[in-house]
Order: structure tokens, then C-alpha cells, then sequence
């Protein structure tokens, strides 16, 4: 039996890419994808929504085949298909999982693997929230870098199996379930940047 694929995102390329959208242009030339209005891009368990996306492939420098195959070799539908690039505008929304992003606009990359959202971007999982002027998100490392960081953490813990911090009573765990708690490198005074930040 064949063991379950490890770390497959964006950049898997056994995986396809989905995209629905009411209007489509492509240009074989520039290589360019662009989709306008109710934008779904789907690939794993990532799914991307926006007013318009324009997908970039890579250059396909293999040699043209033969006019019987039906198309030049890295066009839009059937040269390599490699994406290099993909450009959201417009209510962007990034969900995986349980961690939901919003934007205004985000790039993904395929070379880092990695979303880039600015324009209010905001991600949260659960209760927990975290906002900056810029997000930057690896998808495989799943590790975040954001400038002019906030976050809004609450604690959790455990209790003979109910939500609370470790060695509290269930009565304390009650009362920290909803406490938020900002990170001292938060506060006044301090650098509001902050790098590789995993959202618990």
C-alpha cells in the first residue's frame, strides 16, 4: 500500500488546480491567466475566493512538438501549467482548514510556497486574531512573518478533560477560556515586528 502524500500544497504539482469564474482571458504569449468576477481558486484543502485572480505560469523552454498534438508546447492549456505566480484583488479570502485570511489583496509564490496579503489583512483560527500592515503566510512550514504586528491570543488549558491551562482548576480554566492575552512584544515601547508566529 502506497504511504499518504507529506506536505502536498500549492506547490504539489500532483494536485490540480480548480478554478471557477464567470469570465475568463487567457493569452498563450504573456503566458497570462486572468479570471474576473466570483473568482474560486481550489487546490488541496486551500481554498481562495476573490473579485478577480490572475495566474502567471512559468516559461516552458522544452521544444515545440508536432502540430498533431494540437497545441504549442507551453501554452495555456497544454504546456507545463506550472504556475508561478497567483495574484488575488478584491474581498480576498484564503481558507485552510481552520485558519481563515482576508485581504485586499494577496500574492502566492510558488517558489517560497508562500501567500503574501496586504490591504487590511487580517488571519484568525478559532478566537485567536492577528492583524499587520502585511502577512506574509509559508503554506509548508506554516509559519508566519507580519509587519506592524497585533495579535489577540486566549488561552486555553485542560481540566479532567474540559478547556484550561495546565494544573488548573476547572473553576480558573472557566474564567481564562476567554482572557485575551497579548504577547509582551506587543506592548508599548517594544518592536511592533514580529517573525515566524504560529497561531496555536
Amino acid at each position: 500500500m502506497k504511504p499518504p502524500a507529506k506536505n502536498r500544497t500549492i506547490a504539489s504539482g500532483d494536485i490540480p488546480v480548480i478554478v471557477t469564474a464567470r469570465t475568463l482571458l487567457a493569452n498563450n504569449r504573456t503566458k497570462v491567466v486572468t479570471y474576473k468576477k466570483d473568482v474560486v481558486v481550489k487546490k488541496g484543502d486551500i481554498t481562495l475566493t476573490a473579485d478577480k485572480v490572475v495566474i502567471q505560469l512559468k516559461n516552458d523552454n522544452a521544444p515545440a512538438k508536432s502540430k498533431a498534438a494540437g497545441a504549442q508546447a507551453g501554452d495555456v492549456f497544454h504546456g507545463s501549467g506550472k504556475i508561478d505566480t497567483i495574484t488575488a484583488e478584491g474581498d480576498v479570502k484564503i481558507v485552510q482548514q481552520d485558519k481563515t485570511a482576508t485581504s485586499d489583496k494577496a500574492t502566492y509564490y510558488s517558489a517560497t510556497d508562500s501567500f503574501v496579503l496586504t490591504g487590511r489583512p487580517r488571519v484568525w483560527q478559532g478566537d485567536n486574531v492577528l492583524t499587520g500592515d502585511r502577512i506574509s503566510y509559508n503554506i509548508k512550514d506554516d509559519t508566519f512573518q507580519v509587519e506592524n504586528a497585533k495579535t489577540v491570543l486566549y488561552e486555553q488549558g485542560a481540566q479532567a478533560g474540559a478547556p484550561g491551562l495546565p494544573g488548573q482548576s476547572a473553576g480558573s480554566a472557566k474564567t481564562a477560556r476567554k482572557k485575551p492575552m497579548i504577547p509582551a512584544a506587543l506592548k508599548p515601547g517594544l518592536p511592533k515586528s514580529s517573525k515566524g508566529i504560529n497561531i496555536p
